[in-house]
């Protein structure tokens, strides 16, 4: 689908744009803008996403929880992948900002978690 007309609306993701501008990925964007929702703009000043923007929503890793500490078959690389703040996935806060994602206070918090 192309965007021809002044004025055509079509949805968008607001991190593949980051993305796509900072140049971490492909850009496809074209002439594509992003545009403001209820008075708030989906980036801050310095282009990086604005957690305030309306249509914002937490990114999750998906493990088995059996697979880390205190499960019954724990295994190390996942626990140090994505278990505790200071583990390697939350410790990239510059790789997830340029992929147009903000980073959370509870990274690495298997507490939030559910399933089995």
């Amino acid at each position: 689908m192309a965007l021809d007309t002044e004025g055509d609306i079509a949805p968008y993701s607001v991190a593949q744009y980051i993305a796509q501008i900072g140049g971490v990925v492909t850009n496809n964007r074209g002439v594509t803008v992003l545009t403001r929702v209820n008075g708030v703009a989906p980036r801050i000043a310095n282009g990086k996403l604005n957690i305030a923007f309306p249509y914002n929503g937490d990114v999750r890793n998906v493990v088995p929880a059996a697979k880390l500490s205190g499960g019954a078959t724990p295994d190390a690389d996942l626990i140090s992948a994505f278990q505790s703040s200071t583990s390697k996935a939350c410790a990239q806060t510059v790789l997830i900002q340029n992929y147009g994602f903000d980073t959370i206070p509870h990274c690495g918090n298997i507490a939030v978690m559910g399933g089995r």
